[in-house]
């Protein structure tokens, strides 16, 4: 049933947020949560679309994406603070979903930190 999809799907995405910095594979999540990957996969499609896999990487970036805007992460501890450890792949995937660097985000968190108020002209 979709209600049985929607709280495997909560359970699992707790599970995953309870673990960001660790190594955590789909078997492991759907073991977690007392089910089997296949069950876990269709509660993922059914709620979210994307797989559970994909689910966690996003997490990862987005995760990873706060920390640097803070201003108090560099862009290398961001990542593995978010179990993103391949830094040339993380730089890719960040790209890919955000549409600018890691390195540019972290510049842009240092410009707002350094100056938050625009000077009136």
């Amino acid at each position: 049933s979709s209600h049985a999809s929607i709280q495997l799907y909560r359970a699992a995405r707790d599970v995953m947020l309870d673990a960001l910095a660790e190594p955590l594979s789909m078997p492991e999540v759907a073991s977690r949560v007392g089910a089997s990957r296949r069950t876990l996969e269709q509660a993922f499609d059914t709620c979210v679309s994307v797989s559970p896999a994909r689910f966690h990487k996003l997490l990862r970036l987005n995760n990873a994406r706060r920390l640097i805007e803070s201003g108090r992460h560099s862009v290398s501890r961001a990542a593995s603070s978010s179990g993103l450890h391949h830094l040339g792949r993380f730089s890719g995937d960040y790209h890919d979903l955000f549409g600018e660097l890691p390195s540019e985000t972290a510049l842009r968190a240092r410009v707002l930190i350094s100056d938050p108020i625009p000077a009136s002209v």
